[in-house]
């Protein structure tokens, strides 16, 4: 999913902006990895693995060496503190 709306988001960027940039890992760590300097960011992302449920597995990180050796395939995206929901 997280492929084909990046697909999606790339050909249509103004209806698909509603989600942030979504990288694979360890497919897009090299993408990802350049969003870091000397191993930190200033944004905090949200990392959730393949084909788990309620919530197993999912942290949060501003480092880059808790995702490089992870032994799963996750999705990352950029945290969104106050997300916009619809009720």
């Amino acid at each position: 999913l997280a492929q084909s709306l990046e697909l999606m988001k790339k050909k249509f960027p103004s209806e698909y902006s509603f989600f942030p940039t979504t990288y694979v890992l360890p497919l897009h760590l090299a993408a990802f990895r350049s969003l870091f300097q000397n191993g930190q960011s200033m944004s905090t992302f949200i990392i959730k693995p393949d084909g788990s449920a309620q919530g197993k597995g999912i942290f949060l990180t501003k480092r880059i060496e808790d995702v490089e050796n992870l032994s799963t395939i996750c999705v990352a995206q950029q945290y969104i503190r106050n997300p916009l929901l619809i009720e």
